[in-house]
């Protein structure tokens, strides 16, 4: 698989985790931080085994990338 190819199924991944947390937060009126806003989408990516369970790359404590484009 080539590395646009990879892009692009991982932005894909990474797009459908976030619209199901985003979609769980806001259905709910319970608050939350941005801090446990990242622990609810990093489980969600972490379900799908074709990426690496803390991706490609390696955040300081707490912290995450997100690939974007358009």
């Amino acid at each position: 698989m080539n590395k646009l190819l990879i892009c692009k199924k991982t932005r894909k991944i990474a797009a459908s985790a976030l619209l199901k947390v985003l979609e769980e937060v806001l259905s709910s009126k319970k608050p939350i931080s941005e801090f446990e806003f990242g622990k609810k989408w990093l489980k969600e990516l972490r379900k799908n085994k074709d990426i690496f369970p803390n991706g490609w790359y390696d955040p300081p404590p707490s912290g995450m990338a997100i690939i974007f484009g358009k």
